[in-house]
C-alpha cells in the first residue's frame, strides 16, 4: 500500500472493502506500508490498525514503513539522508515498526544510512521506473538484507494468475537467494481479493509469509557467519571458522590496523556449511590488533584477532 499518503490512511483505508476492510483479509499473510509519523499525526487511527490486524494461523497482518522511511524521498537524491534516517529510526521505534520500505532511481544505491539504523532489521528496495526492476536480489548492508521486489502486481502488467504461475517455477530453495520472492502489489489497482486469488493458485511447496517472517528466514537461511577466532589471542597460530549457507566464492583476508593486506587466508568456492582455516602468524608480523574480514557475495563480516 502507498503508506506515504497520509489523507488516504486516515480516510477510506481502513474503510474500504478493497483494502483493510475487505472481507479477505486475514484469509493470506500480508504486509502494509504505514507512515511512522502517523503515530504523531493520527495516533488514534494507528492504534485501530494495529488493534485490529489479522493474527490467525490463514494470515497475519504486519506493518512496514515506507516509503521512504519517514516521508516519500528519493535516497540517492536527499542532500542528508543520515539525519533523515535518523530522525526516521526514532519514529520507527515509536510506532515499532522494524522495517522500512524505500523507493528510489539507483539501480545500485547506498542504503547503509538506513541499515545503520537500530529500529531497521531490513530494507525492502523498488527502484521508481518499476518496483520489480531488481528481480530479486537481495543485497546486505550492515549485515542486514536489502530485497528488491522481484515481481509486481500492478496495473494489467500482470494478474493473480500470472504472478502464480511465474511462482511456481521459481526455485525452491530455502537455502538459494532465488528462493524468496518479494511482491509488491499496487493498491490502486489490486484488492486484497486478488492477492487471495494469487495465493490459492501457488503450489503447496510455495508459502506465503508476513513481511518479519520473510525477513527472519532470510537472515537466517542466507546469511554468512565468521565466528570469533580461537585462540584470541595468540602467539603462532589461530584458527578461524565461518559458514555459508549454500556454495559460494569467498574471500578472508587478515588487515592490519591501517587496512592493508596481510594475508589471504581463503580465496575460493566454499561448500556450504562450516569451513575452518588456519591463520599462522606471518614473520614480521609485530603484536597487536589485526581485522580478519569475509567477503561472500553481497555480504561482509568482520572480527578482530589478537596477535600477541
Amino acid at each position: 500500500t502507498d503508506g506515504d499518503n497520509i489523507q488516504w490512511m486516515t480516510h477510506s483505508f481502513a474503510t474500504s472493502k478493497k483494502w483493510y476492510n475487505s472481507d479477505d483479509r486475514g484469509s493470506v499473510s500480508l504486509g502494509w506500508t504505514i507512515s511512522p509519523a502517523l503515530s504523531e499525526l493520527a495516533a488514534p487511527i494507528m492504534k485501530y490498525l494495529y488493534d485490529n490486524a489479522s493474527n490467525s494461523s490463514m494470515g497475519r497482518d504486519h506493518f512496514v514503513a515506507g516509503p521512504s522511511g519517514l516521508g516519500y524521498l528519493f535516497p540517492d537524491a536527499f542532500p542528508d539522508l543520515t539525519t533523515n534516517a535518523d530522525l526516521m529510526n526514532k519514529y520507527m521505534a515509536k510506532s515499532d515498526l522494524r522495517i522500512v520500505n524505500v523507493i528510489g532511481n539507483a539501480r545500485n544505491p547506498d542504503l547503509s544510512a538506513y541499515t545503520q539504523c537500530s529500529n531497521v532489521d531490513a530494507v525492502f528496495y523498488y527502484m521508481y521506473s518499476d518496483y520489480s526492476a531488481w528481480k530479486g536480489k537481495i543485497g546486505w548492508s550492515n549485515s542486514k538484507p536489502i530485497i528488491g521486489g522481484r515481481y509486481s502486481l500492478w496495473g494489467d502488467k500482470e494478474t493473480p494468475q500470472s504472478i502464480a504461475q511465474k511462482l511456481n517455477n521459481e526455485v525452491k530453495d530455502q537455502f538459494q537467494p532465488e528462493g524468496y520472492s518479494l511482491i509488491p502489489v499496487h493498491a490502486w489497482t489490486h484488492t486484497v481479493e486478488d492477492v487471495k486469488k494469487c495465493a490459492a493458485m501457488l503450489d503447496g511447496d510455495v508459502r506465503v509469509v508476513a513481511p518479519d517472517d520473510f525477513v527472519r528466514l532470510i537472515k537466517r537461511n542466507l546469511g554468512v557467519f565468521l565466528y570469533q577466532n580461537y585462540p584470541n589471542p595468540f602467539t603462532d597460530r589461530t584458527v578461524i571458522t565461518f559458514k555459508v549457507p549454500y556454495p559460494q566464492h569467498v574471500t578472508v583476508t587478515i588487515l592490519d590496523a591501517g587496512g592493508n593486506e596481510i594475508k589471504t587466508l581463503f580465496d575460493a568456492m566454499a561448500d556450504a556449511g562450516v569451513t575452518k582455516v588456519e591463520f599462522s602468524k606471518n614473520a614480521g608480523m609485530t603484536a597487536g590488533v589485526y581485522l580478519c574480514t569475509l567477503t561472500a557475495g553481497f555480504q561482509t563480516k568482520s572480527i578482530k584477532v589478537q596477535v600477541d
